[in-house]
């Protein structure tokens, strides 16, 4: 269940912190704050990431088509997208990060049943000044607990996220941690894109560098005539790729 609620001083934050005109665009277009924000504001903690949805992708386009009207006078646009599958990313120069969410759509209750964890399921209607919460939103905020959500579509970033949250103080029970576990058991990836999209979930950056790479894992299927990958292959490529990555860091630290 999902429940809308009023709370006036969580609403003003939320309307200060992500004026721009980005949002100003996208709002025009049906667009709803949701996800990481809104559990931040909630929680007294700084926002990093601004993640606006759409009801369809009809309004996603418009919103997209008027961006790219958004031009200076020498032709160049005015706001530079990083485009992927899943988003279009935006840093500003306040360091601010847009995204204008591609993966999915619907209504805010559709968006947010879908998240993996209930202290995500939040919407912001920028419109009314209103919030959609589930209805464990607030009480697993206060307990700092991870329930993950079956629903989820993305269980690779899940497992990913928790490192993230536990280091904010938030506890995966067992059973939630069994949860995700068999979520990613029960997945069907069969080619490098089925993994390239758990990898990337909803988040443009999320390992940008390693789904990019991941081309080097391609092997013809003689049988179906597609692309397909094998697992133990991947898992190594995938090592490699962090393990150079690593390298470079180091090398660049050193040369400082």
């Amino acid at each position: 269940m999902n429940i809308q609620q009023e709370h006036k001083r969580e609403a003003n934050i939320l309307q200060g912190a992500s004026k721009h005109e980005i949002m100003d665009i996208a709002v025009k277009h049906g667009a709803f704050l949701a996800g990481g924000a809104i559990r931040s504001v909630f929680a007294s903690e700084s926002i990093s990431d601004y993640d606006l949805f759409f009801p369809s992708k009809e309004a996603f386009d418009k919103c997209i088509e008027e961006f790219g009207n958004n031009v200076t006078g020498d032709g160049k646009f005015i706001f530079n997208f990083t485009q992927t599958a899943s988003a279009y990313s935006h840093f500003t120069s306040d360091k601010k990060h847009f995204q204008l969410i591609c993966a999915v759509f619907g209504t805010p209750e559709q968006i947010i049943d879908n998240f993996d964890f209930t202290i995500c399921m939040g919407v912001w209607l920028p419109n009314t000044n209103n919030f959609i919460l589930n209805d464990l939103f607030l009480k697993h905020i206060a307990q700092r607990r991870l329930h993950f959500n079956v629903n989820a579509q993305y269980p690779i970033c899940s497992l990913w996220r928790v490192l993230k949250y536990t280091k904010r103080g938030y506890k995966l029970p067992a059973i939630d941690a069994i949860k995700i576990a068999l979520k990613i058991h029960s997945l069907n990836m069969q080619t490098p894109k089925d993994l390239k999209n758990q990898l990337m979930g909803i988040d443009t950056i999320f390992l940008k560098e390693l789904t990019d790479a991941l081309g080097g894992i391609v092997s013809p299927d003689p049988a179906k005539g597609d692309a397909r990958y094998d697992f133990g292959e991947a898992i190594t490529f995938i090592e490699d790729f962090v393990n150079n990555k690593e390298s470079e860091n180091m090398n660049g630290d050193n040369d400082e």
